[in-house]
């Protein structure tokens, strides 16, 4: 029986929330330390705690993923049913705070899903499935977890609700959109140009700054570009496509997007499926 703590692609070295190398410097996530377990105590008394790196677990065939919940109400029906689906209760966690709960998912597959954001009346859940690493206060107990399929039908069901969600999403971005279209081709529509800069909203709003100043090569890029989106739809009131471009182009993180990443961003019907997201 191959437990969790075997798993030494699994864990890598971190400080500060941050990933990093091998010679203690902070790293992307890709080039952050690995480390196994009978190194973990020697790891923490220099100062380092131990993240889970999500996504395929080394050679075995096998992913974990990661369903993140900030400020939980956990009388809502959604963490109802979660704890009554779950079959690894191990793998289910309180956030350091007790204010949010972190759900790991084992399953039997490489598959690269997109991270997902999902709304349920007030209740956010992100999952996160690959370029993410997650500091557990429980990690004891979970490396102790047997390696295999954990927690899937509740993984599964998110996948399923989260795709409805997004096509009910992009069909009322696609009505409005076409109202917007058939405003703009009215006589004397001119784009006006907000003149309120984004970055003055991130100083007071300390998610809005980390999505600015991310870099690129440590996160999902379509996740923290849905994030900035979001944040612009919200700020600046709207989903008008020439708005939300305009002032996500402006911004620290689009610049430091490389050329593959500039591609996918003007991709057509990209920045509509953000939006569309985002709203």
């Amino acid at each position: 029986m191959v437990k969790l703590k075997q798993c030494t692609d699994l864990f890598i070295l971190s400080k500060d929330k941050r990933p990093v190398n091998a010679s203690g410097q902070y790293s992307t996530i890709d080039g952050a330390a690995h480390i196994p377990y009978y190194k973990f105590k020697a790891a923490r008394q220099n100062g380092y705690s131990i993240s889970i790196k999500l996504g395929p677990i080394g050679t075995t065939g096998y992913s974990i993923y990661c369903i993140d919940c900030d400020h939980c109400n956990f009388n809502h029906p959604v963490y109802k049913w979660i704890k009554q689906t779950a079959d690894t209760p191990s793998l289910i966690e309180l956030s350091s705070s007790g204010a949010g709960a972190h759900i790991f998912i084992i399953k039997k597959t490489t598959e690269d899903f997109e991270t997902r954001f999902m709304d349920f009346t007030g209740q956010q859940l992100e999952v996160w499935c690959r370029v993410r690493h997650i500091v557990s206060p429980m990690l004891e107990t979970i490396v102790d977890t047997e390696l295999k399929e954990c927690n899937v039908a509740i993984f599964d069901k998110l996948i399923e609700l989260s795709d409805e969600q997004e096509r009910l999403k992009a069909e009322a971005y696609e009505r409005e959109r076409l109202k917007q279209e058939k405003k703009k081709q009215k006589k004397n529509y001119k784009f006006v140009r907000p003149e309120t800069d984004i970055t003055n909203f991130a100083k007071s709003d300390k998610r809005l700054k980390e999505i600015l100043e991310a870099d690129p090569f440590d996160v999902d890029n379509s996740a923290n570009d849905l994030a900035l989106v979001r944040k612009i739809c919200y700020y600046f009131d709207t989903s008008d496509k020439d708005i939300v471009k305009d002032v996500f182009e402006r911004t620290e993180w689009f610049a430091k997007k490389d050329d593959r990443h500039l591609q996918k961003f003007y991709r057509p019907g990209y920045l509509d499926r953000l939006i569309s997201l985002g709203m």
